[in-house]
């Protein structure tokens, strides 16, 4: 096979893994985007934080946000979200634990008929304590934390593993086909 032959064969693979395949266009884009912090750290006896809310649909959708956790909350929010807008929702958490706690709490958005799940650590820290100087303090540490980087790959489900994989392949033949081309002109 020459390289032309190639070329076409891996564009032809490309092209029915991201079009072809089914459920592949669920991928890229949630039902609605949601951006709410994976963690939460609480010092003293009340915090709270900020979920947004997106509804890019041409249609104003009824908003309806639950926050499961073994805490006392409240929150704060629209009860509808007008079309390409974004709404704010404030949870507010009460703390009554005296020492360093962790829960998992969940967060549950309803948009309209669509639904999304998020799991949110939240961490309770006496006051002046200093217990949140872990993986956030150092030099380096603001800016890439392993553990999170750890969690978020267990959120990909098989089909997205399966998809990332092939493509790794693709764009693996893909540099070696060019370096080859390259030293063949050098």
């Amino acid at each position: 096979m020459g390289n032309s032959a190639w070329a076409v064969f891996v564009a032809i693979v490309l092209a029915f893994v991201l079009f072809a395949a089914p459920g592949v266009a669920s991928i890229a884009a949630p039902a609605f985007p949601i951006i709410a912090p994976n963690e939460v750290n609480i010092s003293g006896t009340q915090g709270s934080f900020i979920v947004e809310v997106s509804n890019l649909s041409l249609e104003p959708k009824d908003l309806k946000v639950n926050f499961f956790s073994t805490l006392k909350n409240s929150i704060s929010a629209p009860t509808r979200i007008a079309p390409n807008s974004t709404a704010q929702v404030k949870i507010t958490l009460e703390n009554t634990y005296t020492s360093y706690t962790e829960i998992n709490s969940t967060l549950e958005v309803f948009l309209g008929s669509d639904f999304q799940r998020k799991e949110i650590v939240i961490k309770f820290v006496p006051q002046g304590s200093g217990a949140f100087n872990d993986a956030t303090s150092g030099l380096f540490g603001a800016f890439f934390s392993f553990g999170t980087f750890l969690q978020e790959l267990t959120n990909f489900s098989l089909l997205e593993w399966g998809v990332f994989w092939v493509l790794v392949i693709i764009a693996a033949i893909l540099l070696i086909a060019f370096i080859a081309r390259v030293r063949r002109k050098v």
